[in-house]
């Protein structure tokens, strides 16, 4: 199996990972069964009647090591996923987008942070009020229309701020431990805040405004889901570095 997946171009290592957990959980279960039976756990005929049935029963020891075969292995995939994904993540990130640490870059950044982000939050805040007018009048495409682009907006701004603030550029981006040509804390904090104002009027929607969501097509609703989903992690990460940089503004 291994073999034949390795001369594919389309190469599945979550398959040849399964194939050999499976063949490995297979081997264990065989072992545990053959340990029992060589410490001579089961009766002989001879002291059958002394012994506890239930123990000694082979078709039982053999649905207990099939239950903690399924057991263990959804777990160690659900566990494998979790990892491989991130891991993926962070590779192809660095592979494709390697973080440029230079000045001119670090500039272009707090000037995006600047005239983008900003600017684009103040959009994404207008359409909210935009999609109460719409609704007040029973427009709902409209509400729809301006609910997507309120999606776009926040995910711009939350992109160009997370650009401040990977760790090989935060201190050339903020003004931290005595830096005064980048970002002021307090705008980052301005710009968490609007954040999770807009993105909490975007969550009551969904609940409020069903309508909105229930005329799209299935794939369009999970992918609206995911990047909702996306930009709550994003809007997480963002506060945790509003807190971390304010640390670092007392360090000084």
């Amino acid at each position: 199996m291994i073999g034949e997946n390795n001369t594919k171009e389309d190469k599945n290592f979550e398959q040849i990972t399964e194939v050999v957990f499976s063949s490995a959980m297979s081997l264990f279960v065989s072992l545990m069964i053959n340990g029992y039976y060589d410490n001579h756990y089961i009766c002989s005929a001879e002291t059958h009647q002394n012994c506890d049935c239930a123990i000694t029963n082979p078709w039982l020891i053999f649905a207990i090591g099939i239950c903690i075969y399924i057991a263990v292995f959804f777990l160690t995939k659900f566990i494998y996923k979790l990892l491989s994904r991130q891991i993926r993540k962070l590779y192809l990130q660095h592979k494709i987008n390697p973080i440029d640490v230079s000045r001119a870059k670090a500039k272009e950044l707090i000037d995006d942070f600047d005239n983008i982000a900003f600017d684009h939050l103040l959009i994404a805040y207008d359409y909210i009020e935009q999609i109460n007018v719409a609704l007040t009048n029973n427009k709902i495409e409209i509400a729809k229309f301006y609910f997507f682009e309120i999606l776009y907006y926040l995910r711009t701004a939350i992109f160009k701020t997370k650009q401040l603030l990977y760790d090989k550029r935060r201190e050339m981006c903020l003004n931290i431990k005595g830096k005064t040509d980048g970002v002021d804390v307090f705008r980052l904090f301005n710009a968490y805040k609007m954040m999770q104002e807009v993105f909490k009027n975007i969550k009551n929607l969904t609940v409020s405004q069903p309508d909105i969501m229930s005329s799209c097509s299935e794939d369009l609703r999970k992918e609206i889901e995911h990047q909702i989903n996306m930009i709550e992690k994003d809007i997480q990460y963002i506060g945790e570095q509003c807190t971390r940089a304010s640390n670092d503004l007392k360090a000084v």
